[in-house]
């Protein structure tokens, strides 16, 4: 009688299926909940989430009612850049998801509305990851992005006037009448937590109006709150970011203790003083 023989594996060939089997299986998974967990975010026309709405919200405040020179049109663009996450991590870029909402300052606040807005929708392509390429079409991602930065390029104002500043410059106002309707809005939501506030003011700070001006004796900012309520702004959650446009001209005026009365003001109306810089 012949004998039949039967080649077994060794306990290591086994262990190695078994590996390769497990690692098969966790890509696998792995995979699937790359492709179905994060599907790409339907959006408006202001690249926003179409569903939720902004994750949070940039609200830059552009001084323009003195021509911007040489110097700080090159802030502007650094300011441009910074926003768009591309100078390092400067605390200023518009996350992902978050919308930037962009207000001129004029000599009136009567019908102010926002040059415009627009959300980070994603696609950088300097920060795509290999589950990118699994979830969405790059060059469908790419498109968002590139209009994204085509609508931040629309920053620059144009130069309408050569020479000449406007007769009066209602920071305050324009505070008041713009940043509670975005902090209000937010507060009545049922969220645990309120989508976060950025205020960024790139502006020479000198406020000038028949019921407070800089360009003379002021209170300080404790006695402002307590005195000018009109003017004064629930800032409660808000984080501000100054950015002092600095002129030779009114070099009188933009004093250290100027500087300091901004820092001061956003504390006593309750915000956050994010960065401040002299520009």
């Amino acid at each position: 009688m012949s004998l039949v023989t039967r080649d077994r594996l060794s306990p290591g060939a086994i262990a190695g299926i078994v590996i390769s089997s497990i690692i098969i299986v966790a890509f696998a998974g792995v995979l699937l909940w790359a492709l179905f967990a994060e599907a790409p975010v339907p959006l408006d026309a202001n690249l926003c989430p179409k569903e939720t709405g902004p994750a949070g919200t940039t609200l830059l405040l552009l001084d323009t009612t003195d021509p911007l020179g040489p110097k700080h049109r090159a802030e502007l663009a650094r300011l441009v850049r910074e926003l768009k996450g591309q100078d390092g991590e400067s605390g200023i870029a518009v996350r992902e998801g978050h919308a930037l909402v962009v207000y001129e300052l004029g000599v009136s606040v009567n019908n102010l509305q926002p040059k415009f807005k627009v959300c980070n929708p994603g696609g950088d392509p300097t920060k795509w990851t290999w589950k990118d390429d699994l979830t969405q079409g790059k060059a469908f991602a790419l498109s968002h992005w590139t209009k994204f930065e085509k609508r931040l390029s629309e920053l620059f104002p144009e130069q309408k006037r050569e020479s000449g500043a406007l007769p009066r410059s209602p920071i305050l106002e324009t505070l008041a009448a713009v940043v509670p309707h975005y902090a209000v809005r937010t507060r009545r939501t049922v969220q645990t937590t309120a989508p976060p506030i950025h205020l960024i003011i790139f502006s020479d700070l000198l406020q000038h109006t028949e019921r407070l001006s800089h360009y003379g004796k002021f209170p300080d900012a404790r006695e402002f709150v307590e005195q000018k309520g009109e003017l004064v702004t629930d800032l409660s959650g808000v984080d501000v970011s100054l950015l002092r446009l600095r002129r030779d001209d009114y070099a009188r005026w933009q004093t250290v203790d100027h500087y300091y009365w901004w820092t001061s003001l956003v504390e006593e109306m309750k915000g956050t003083v994010h960065m401040q810089d002299d520009l």
